[in-house]
């Protein structure tokens, strides 16, 4: 998804006449800019992810980039995720808080007439933006933990829960919280089912279903309907794969000033709500980036840098090199874990493996980071609810076998 789809397919589109539809004359002229410069950004952040994915043939966990911003969160996040994925009703619990917040949220936007767009709603409202964040959060946790289960257990329960949770997230109207858990269901098959071989001509339905969808969702949120050259005028125009499009659009707006870490340091500060304090409403990526496309922050959630645009506001094209070896590191790690997992049948040594890159999957996109204090929040108490609860269920099993042994 950022590299195929919104980089070398979409380069071609990327400032074509048609996305005067979405983000008008005046800053189409702008992304027309620096088009180029945005391109040879992200492609140099790419060869460096390569370079990182050899680093970790080279020198296996070997290095610090495991040991200090790696291994942490796998024996923290990791090991507290495979003890909770094993509980059907923690997993349940945490469905029916998603479920509660979920009709909460529907609620207050259909009350404000914008049922079809909750999002943009709350974005108007700094006050209750936290209630959307932390659903989006609990969302993210929920989907992932059925999915866990679907594929370590392979539950009819479980696959009707998943059922549930994806038909209440198309009320959201938030494509990457509805199309996300359908696309981790699909690569999860693909790798622990299927050994990674599929025929061409079923990912190429997947990739239309999906991206139709997308759209689909697109104009759904804005209350509109859509012919399907407006699906596909959606898809290649549009703000769904717009990465490298609005990266050359604030690139051009941009003085050169870097932010030296700015919205880093706002993104780490992200447990303290935007409208408590004034950095924060300063610097945040998407706060920064609605101001420089001309947007006012109460109203927009900001324009997307892409995958390597917010380091480079930060740090130039050094803080580029730097991120692209870090994520190509990770994910070839990741890679090969799933590899051997899917050899073994381990599905759960992939899972564990996939929480060791939740800091550095942060660093691209910092907007998101509100999710990560969330996730290890609620992880830490529902491993601490999954402990309490396997303690009793082994004491209740010990207390009826004395019972036995006594009446025998």
């Amino acid at each position: 998804m950022s590299y195929f789809m919104t980089f070398l397919l979409m380069y071609p589109f990327a400032t074509a006449e048609l996305n005067v539809l979405t983000i008008g004359p005046f800053n189409l002229a702008h992304a027309r800019e620096s088009i180029t410069t945005a391109y040879f950004i992200t492609l140099t952040g790419f060869m460096c992810f390569f370079i990182g994915g050899l680093i970790y043939r080279t020198n296996n966990t070997q290095t610090p980039i495991y040991w200090f911003l790696m291994m942490p969160f796998k024996k923290t996040l990791g090991t507290m995720y495979s003890y909770i994925v094993g509980s059907r009703i923690v997993t349940t619990l945490v469905f029916a808080l998603y479920a509660s917040l979920m009709f909460f949220v529907l609620m207050l936007a259909f009350k404000a007439g914008m049922g079809n767009n909750p999002r943009g709603f709350f974005l108007k409202n700094d006050s209750l933006r936290p209630v959307f964040n932390l659903t989006n959060s609990i969302s993210g946790i929920a989907s992932g933990l059925i999915i866990a289960r679907i594929f370590v257990y392979n539950q009819r329960y479980d696959k009707i829960l998943l059922a549930l949770f994806i038909f209440l997230t198309f009320f959201i109207g938030s494509r990457g919280g509805a199309v996300g858990p359908l696309l981790s269901l699909f690569t999860n098959w693909l790798y622990f089912k299927k050994q990674g071989r599929i025929s061409f001509f079923t990912l190429a339905f997947v990739a239309l279903g999906i991206l139709s969808l997308v759209a689909f969702l697109s104009f759904f949120r804005s209350g509109q309907g859509g012919s399907g050259a407006g699906v596909l005028n959606e898809i290649l125009y549009g703000n769904s794969f717009s990465d490298l499009r609005d990266m050359s659009w604030i690139i051009s707006v941009w003085d050169g000033n870097y932010f030296y870490g700015k919205t880093y340091l706002a993104a780490f500060m992200s447990f303290v709500p935007s409208s408590l304090s004034a950095f924060r409403m300063e610097w945040s990526i998407g706060k920064v980036t609605a101001r420089m496309a001309g947007y006012s922050p109460a109203e927009h959630p900001g324009v997307r840098p892409g995958t390597f645009g917010e380091v480079y506001l930060n740090f130039g094209i050094v803080g580029v090199i730097v991120l692209g070896i870090l994520m190509g590191y990770s994910t070839r790690y990741i890679d090969r874990k799933v590899k051997d997992a899917a050899k073994s049948k381990n599905v759960m040594s992939a899972l564990v493996s996939g929480k060791s890159g939740a800091l550095i999957g942060n660093l691209a996109i910092t907007a998101g980071f509100f999710g990560f204090y969330i996730s290890f929040i609620i992880f830490t108490v529902l491993f601490l609810l999954s402990l309490c609860m396997r303690f009793l269920k082994s004491d209740t099993g010990n207390t009826n076998q004395l019972s036995i042994q006594k009446d025998a």
